[in-house]
């Protein structure tokens, strides 16, 4: 039974062997002993300045701020740990307030922005006064007197063969390339580096002048936004080789990347009369003129002088490039005028004075391939009304809702919208006129 009553508690033999030997033999002794007769245990002295075995070996660190306790392994020497040190406290500002309370520092702020504020509708006024001269002037120089032509002629810039241009003498002028209404075009030679740049002298006037600079601080808003935007069409995009123009003789010069020639011209050298080869050439031409329209849609911005003799030809012949953004406008600053775009390729709601976007440049890429391709131009109007005429000829008529909105709808279209009016307006061309059709 002695054996057996461990086990018939439910323990197990080797259990019962641990119990016991988790006393110790003087334990169990005195157990058998009464009280009085128990032996004192002798406890070791701690003169030496360890810890007796009671004592833990951990350290305590207090907090004397928290009163909290740190735990720590280490040495037998208590430490305590030093107080946080306080938070440093930031410098006031001065305040700018006066002995009645105001912040004056705000209130210069506030005059500031309101200032602002003022200038920014003069600003918009002075960008539009701008850019409807720029449109008037092409309008009108295109039907110029001899006496004006020559003024004009006098306005141009004209370097020789061999001659310096440029900061610090850069540019070797070697032959004129080009001609427009505002500007000529030099073929010049770097001197630092084995590379040939196009060079536009702006005429010596002062009205194309203002408008060169607003193009190069345009093109360089698309060199980096449309870049961005849309990687692929801004390749087909002309772009500035400089941010920056310079000063030659009184002229504004920009330095442009060297393209071979306009698509007018490359129409008359390799058309023989009859167009260019739809494929490949003026498929690759459309191609390339849409994805840059759509560079400049992503951007917001609108070309308004698409044409011929603004697609350039690389000097491989591979690539066109869009160029001559001096007619250009954000979406957001459109103008009305009846002189935005070439008349050739002017889309019809610029006619009647509509609201437009970034589509009317999709009209003039349009009209443009059609003359790539026949060597025809497809609207050739002498005048708005004509060119109003000429389309209804051609494409058939408009609808009423169309026809009968806009700023100068009622110069070209009778008051109930069903007639066409002729140039002067004074009576409806109806039958003898193929382009008088009824409008649904």
């Amino acid at each position: 039974l002695k054996h057996f009553a461990p086990i018939a508690r439910g323990w197990s033999m080797p259990e019962q062997r641990l119990r016991r030997r988790r006393a110790s033999p003087s334990d169990s002794y005195d157990r058998r002993r009464p009280p009085s007769k128990r032996r004192k245990r002798k406890r070791r002295s701690s003169s030496d300045g360890s810890q007796s075995r009671t004592q833990s070996s951990r350290r305590v660190v207090e907090d004397r701020k928290s009163r909290k306790f740190l735990f720590v392994p280490g040495s037998a020497a208590p430490v305590i740990a030093a107080p946080p040190a306080p938070p440093v406290q930031q410098q006031q500002p001065v305040s700018t307030r006066g002995a009645s309370g105001i912040d004056f520092a705000e209130v210069r702020q506030l005059k500031q922005q309101l200032e602002e504020q003022k200038q920014q509708p003069e600003k918009e006024k002075e960008k539009e006064k701008l850019l409807q001269q720029v449109l008037q002037a092409r309008e009108h120089e295109r039907n110029e007197t001899q006496e004006q032509s020559e003024q004009r002629e006098g306005e141009y810039f004209r370097g020789a063969a061999g001659h310096v241009c440029g900061p610090g003498g850069r540019f070797i002028i070697e032959e004129e390339v080009g001609r427009g209404l505002f500007s000529s075009v030099y073929r010049c030679k770097d001197r630092e580096a084995p590379i040939k740049y196009a060079v536009k002298f702006t005429r010596s006037n002062p009205l194309h002048r203002r408008a060169t600079e607003r193009e190069v601080r345009l093109m360089g808003q698309l060199i980096t936004h449309a870049g961005e935007a849309d990687p692929e069409g801004s390749r087909c995009l002309l772009g500035l080789v400089f941010f920056e123009g310079f000063e030659h003789e009184g002229h504004l010069a920009v330095v442009f990347e060297l393209m071979k020639c306009d698509l007018r011209t490359a129409l008359k050298k390799y058309g023989n009369g009859q167009g260019l080869p739809l494929l490949p050439q003026v498929r690759n031409i459309g191609k390339q003129t849409f994805l840059a329209l759509r560079a400049l849609r992503a951007v917001g911005v609108i070309h308004c002088d698409v044409k011929p003799d603004n697609l350039l030809l690389s000097l491989d012949r591979e690539t066109v490039k869009l160029s001559d953004f001096g007619s250009a406008m954000g979406a957001a600053e459109t103008v009305k005028t009846p002189y935005l775009q070439p008349r050739h390729y002017r889309a019809p709601e610029v006619i009647l004075g509509q609201p437009y976007g970034t589509q009317v440049d999709v009209w003039g890429a349009a009209a443009t391939l059609y003359e790539l391709a026949t060597n025809i131009v497809l609207f050739p109007g002498t005048s708005n009304n004509d060119m109003i005429h000429r389309m209804l000829t051609v494409i058939g008529p408009m609808q009423r809702s169309f026809a009968t909105y806009g700023d100068s709808w009622a110069q070209h279209f009778s008051s109930d919208g069903l007639n066409f009016l002729n140039a002067g307006g004074d009576y409806a061309v109806r039958t003898e006129n193929p382009g008088a059709r009824v409008l649904t």
